[in-house]
């Protein structure tokens, strides 16, 4: 996987970890949705 792709998707992550006003479900909940969506476009 490209080191761009690797830095862009751990920025998602961070983003979404340390996104004020939401839950921790709330959080967990975006990050599975991001990382299917990575996993069914092949990333």
């Amino acid at each position: 996987m490209p080191t761009t792709v690797n830095t862009a998707q751990r920025r998602v992550r961070q983003a979404i970890a340390t996104r004020p006003g939401l839950t921790a479900a709330e959080k967990l909940q975006a990050l599975v949705a991001v990382e299917k969506a990575w996993q069914e476009a092949g990333l």
